[in-house]
């Protein structure tokens, strides 16, 4: 007798638990969670609590960005890749230099990506004469007197934080033909390792790496 009360006791147990789990499971299953036994609402107090702990943190995270657009350029200056002058948080070229940067913009060739004067016109001349080792290509900007010494100083004097401003521009321009290409990832250009030693690192790799990242592909 006494085994047979501690079986039914706890079969008893075991059905009225699994029958309270349904409940749960079919009340979360319908959105109606609140009307499971044991399962108290929140109260508006708790609510009205919680907003105002939200907006506290949300005005408090901007207190800390205004700081730090005031701190950060005194501890991590920013200059400008064609004048070198400082520039103030938030920008990474000066706004006149950046005016006078010699972006490439259509019609350009589809092949090598080099301005092409005649819009009726696919491929520059030399990629109708000359057949190329690849299928497309793309180019940020003309290399002059103006652009050269951010392209010279990204790719020799370890200037890597103008890998977020190549990026983005990169992104910004270019990312309606990358949709069309359909690429599938990313690879830099390798560079000998006897150079890669003397520099320290490979921008192309720099600028490939954060590409990738940019674009949500695999880099390889």
């Amino acid at each position: 007798m006494p085994m047979t009360g501690y079986a039914s006791s706890v079969s008893w147990n075991i059905s009225l638990t699994s029958l309270l789990w349904r409940q749960t499971v079919w009340a979360i299953g319908t959105g109606e969670a609140s009307e499971v036994p044991g399962r108290h609402k929140r109260h508006s107090g708790e609510e009205d609590t919680l907003i105002q702990s939200s907006l506290f943190y949300k005005n408090y995270l901007h207190k800390i960005k205004r700081i730090g657009r005031v701190i950060l350029p005194i501890f991590f200056p920013r200059h400008c890749p064609v004048c070198n002058r400082l520039v103030s948080y938030g920008h990474r070229v000066c706004p006149s230099c950046y005016r006078i940067l010699p972006f490439i913009r259509p019609p350009f060739c589809l092949s090598c990506g080099k301005p092409i004067s005649d819009g009726t016109e696919e491929y520059c001349y030399d990629c109708r004469i000359f057949a190329k080792s690849f299928q497309g290509g793309c180019s940020l900007l003309l290399y002059n007197k103006i652009s050269a010494p951010g392209i010279l100083d990204y790719k020799y004097k370890n200037r890597r934080v103008l890998t977020d401003f190549y990026t983005e521009e990169i992104t910004h321009r270019y990312y309606p033909l990358f949709k069309l290409w359909k690429l599938q990832g990313v690879l830099p250009v390798p560079v000998h390792r006897d150079k890669k030693r003397l520099r320290g690192y490979n921008q192309a790799e720099l600028l490939s790496s954060s590409l990738s990242a940019c674009l949500s592909l695999p880099h390889y």
